[in-house]
């Protein structure tokens, strides 16, 4: 029997395999751009150098100190040295806001921005359907991004941290409506002293959302408290991401950094950060007074004098239209423009080189690290996506997160770029140049780059952060002349109709089964527009699947009543032809035809339920509507996301790491959901299954038990909705088989006599008779 049974299991490991490979064969997939290579590259003969294939003298193009051989060195920027900043262009860092966390505002967002490379360094949506999402790590309740520091005094000579300064209070966060202000500094949270940053944040993660706290503060040297009403986190799209396990307090580059790439003859090298004299990506740049007439808008400006170069960038905001109960694209837009001006006495030839967004949300990885489906296989976390204008459509392709820290995937050039962004599981930061003309090459070169420290541990290695960057065409730019380039950043949820209007369709991919899927998903949100709750809305449409499979589950049903009416027979056959296989098999399929049964027909069920299960399965990982969507009520905190498996109890320190870590086997928590659908798989198998008539087949319904609980492992970290509709579908057929007439044995005609039995003839040859 032990042998039986690892031959069972070898079987069914080979099955799945060879499914997946039939899958991908009768279902391919559309044809992957070339994401892999340079596509200057494709046509080159073999033996040809790539664009890659530099010299290493080529390479050091541009490096601090240096000029390439071959190319005329700047006048305006001596080789020797780094040109030091002009005095007057030492600013103080500070921070400028965009926007609001209120709902109710003309804005879906709070957009942070720091004078520290122009950058944006933190984007909060305000939609109360996003919130952050971590069961694992709590943050505690939410009082606002203070952008805080730690502020010390001299006290004995010696210099001794009081508190945290408040450097930016956002509008709509509790900090604003308890009267916090920029300067203030905190000095203790619900009784705890906030010295520094880290007490500052640990005494945070303390409280509860929903709670009210007293916050300490010392404001023009006066110390007083106010109350304050912290709120759930909200969902953080790009923030400031500290991924260095060995500096703590080194977080990744902030989004949007830029740096010139060319500057005459002078161009920066591939490997290089930036040119000599050049100091855009770490420089404090100037902020720019408020325009009156652009309330939306934010500019920062920085001049290089050894280069001669003045750039510009400026962000803007748009706003949503309050009176519309729908989202649109426009509402999570934010426009970015860069400005180049020659400041030299001649025409020179100027380029830069833009970075990407960073630190996008990695919520639910150790559920749906293995699950993001993209348009690429093997997707990690965060991945690099593009499209690009070949002709008269668009290629959509996508870097993924493991490739890009492997280096496996350089960089694409020689086609337009129409968008390129950073992808997550349900949100997405995606940048879309505003081009006259879609085939015009304005970024000759893309590429997809690391900017957080690869994990320590191989299974972490999909949460890796990346993003890109963007090399702009040299332009030729006469005297006091300024070259701008507009962009249209989307900033938001993966929701397909708002993805549409940005022309990104393709990265909302539902997998091989998107014509079930899609579908679903419509049935699915129209319930829920019925009845307000997304797990009756699953109920709901697993009733109409049902439904419409009934004609079909009916026939198995009575298919499986009349195996059972045909067992004393068929253990009368086992019975008559022990230990001739080939006799039995001709004898069982007789009376099988005799009695019209089909013993494959229960199969056809399963195999039409296969792209319902698929696409549902897909549709629920994909679907941004069913985050946080919760089973019962946004008050219990069991089955609160249907897109989640149901986290009952947190069991993680009570397990080994195999098990219960967050890459282990079972994952940091209890979930009762799939236990209860695997429970009510065994109940149905032992209600319907007919009795076993010889040994092989009570072995064989041994592995079916076996392969059950085989199933709950596999099940166990899948999304809740996916275990609500199994569970409903179960009940369904308990009921459906219930409600049929049950097996009564009846007498069966001789069907055994019609059985052609070889025996051996004089000559020793076989001749058959009746």
């Amino acid at each position: 029997m032990d042998k039986r049974f690892f031959t069972f299991l070898i079987l069914a490991m080979a099955i799945m395999f060879g499914s997946q490979m039939l899958m991908q064969w009768w279902f391919p997939r559309p044809p992957k751009p070339v994401a892999q290579q340079n596509a200057a590259d494709k046509d080159k003969k073999p033996g040809e150098k790539k664009a890659d294939d530099k010299k290493p003298e080529d390479k050091k193009l541009g490096a601090p100190g240096e000029v390439a051989p071959g190319v005329k060195p700047d006048p305006a920027a001596p080789a020797a040295a780094p040109v030091a900043p002009a005095a007057e262009q030492l600013q103080p860092q500070q921070w400028a806001l965009l926007g609001s966390l209120d709902d109710e505002s003309p804005y879906r967002m709070l957009v942070t921005f720091n004078n520290l490379g122009a950058a944006v360094e933190r984007v909060e949506l305000n939609n109360p359907r996003y919130h952050e999402v971590d069961n694992i790590h709590p943050s505690g309740g939410y009082l606002g991004n203070l952008s805080v520091e730690t502020y010390v005094e001299q006290k004995e000579g010696k210099p001794v941290g009081v508190g945290c300064r408040v450097n930016v209070v956002g509008v709509g966060t509790p900090a604003e409506a308890a009267g916090i202000k920029v300067g203030d500094v905190v000095t203790s949270v619900i009784d705890l002293p906030t010295t520094d940053v880290i007490a500052f944040e640990r005494a945070l993660v303390q409280t509860k959302p929903g709670s009210k706290v007293k916050i300490g503060l010392l404001r023009e040297g006066k110390s007083q408290t106010v109350d304050v009403e912290l709120r759930r986190h909200p969902l953080q799209l790009i923030r400031p991401e500290y991924t260095d396990t060995k500096d703590k307090g080194r977080a990744d580059p902030l989004s949007f950094l830029l740096t010139l790439q060319q500057v005459g003859d002078l161009e920066l090298g591939l490997e290089d950060t930036e040119l000599a004299g050049v100091d855009l990506r770490t420089a404090r740049w100037e902020l720019l007074p408020k325009d009156a007439s652009k309330p939306d808008e934010v500019a920062f400006r920085r001049a290089v004098p050894g280069k001669n170069v003045e750039v510009t960038k400026r962000y803007t905001l748009e706003r949503r239209d309050v009176n519309s109960k729908e989202d649109t694209a426009q509402a999570y837009t934010l426009n970015m423009r860069i400005e180049l001006k020659n400041t030299a006495q001649e025409g020179r030839k100027l380029a830069y080189r833009l970075d990407g967004p960073t630190g996008l949300p990695v919520e639910g990885f150790w559920y749906s690290k293995d699950s993001k489906i993209g348009l690429v296989d093997g997707c990690g976390v965060r991945d690099v996506v593009f499209g690009t204008f070949n002709g008269k459509y668009v290629e959509n392709g996508m870097f993924i997160c493991t490739s890009i820290v492997d280096k496996t995937f350089t960089h694409l050039t020689d086609r337009p770029v129409k968008y390129v962004g950073v992808d997550a599981l349900y949100f997405t930061a995606v940048v879309l140049p505003k081009l006259d003309d879609p085939n015009e090459n304005r970024f000759p070169r893309l590429v997809p780059i690391q900017v957080g420290t690869t994990p320590e541990k191989a299974s972490f290695k999909k949460t890796t952060d990346v993003s890109f960057r963007l090399t702009s065409a040299a332009s030729d730019t006469a005297p006091n002349a300024i070259v701008a380039h507009d962009f249209k950043v989307y900033l938001g949820p993966k929701v397909p109709e708002l993805m549409a209007a940005n022309g990104l369709d393709a990265q909302i991919d539902y997998g091989w089964f998107d014509w079930v899927a899609v579908p679903m998903l419509f049935l699915l949100h129209t319930f829920y527009g019925w009845v307000g709750n997304y797990g009756i809305a699953i109920i709901m449409l697993t009733v109409v699947v049902r439904s419409m499979m009934f004609p079909i589950s009916r026939k198995q049903a009575l298919n499986a009543i009349k195996m059972q009416e045909l067992q004393p027979e068929i253990k009368k056959l086992t019975e008559k032809y022990k230990g001739k296989r080939e006799e039995l098999a001709k004898a069982q399929q007789d009376l099988f035809r005799k009695h019209n049964y089909n013993p494959f027909a229960g199969c056809l069920p399963v195999f039409m339920q296969l792209p319902i299960f698929v696409g549902l399965y897909n549709s629920l990982k994909v679907d941004v509507e069913l985050r946080q969507a919760p089973l019962i009520s946004e008050n219990i905190r069991w089955a609160s996301n249907l897109a989640a498996p149901d986290m009952f109890w947190y069991w993680e320190p009570y397990l080994p790491v195999m098990f219960g870590g967050e890459e282990g086997w079972l994952g940091p928590f209890l979930n009762l959901l799939p236990l209860a659908t695997i429970a009510l798989f065994l109940i149905q198998q032992k209600m319907f299954m007919p009795p076993a008539t010889d040994e092989q087949t009570m072995m064989q319904q041994k592995m079916i038990k076996y392969m059950m609980f085989f199933m709950g492992f596999m099940f166990f970290k899948v999304p809740a909705g996916l275990c609500v509709y199994f569970i409903t579908s179960s009940v369904w057929s308990i009921c459906e088989r219930k409600l049929l007439p049950k097996a009564k044995p009846a007498p069966i005609a001789d069907a055994t006599l019609n059985v052609e039995v070889a025996k051996p003839t004089e000559n020793g040859k076989k001749s058959k008779k009746r």
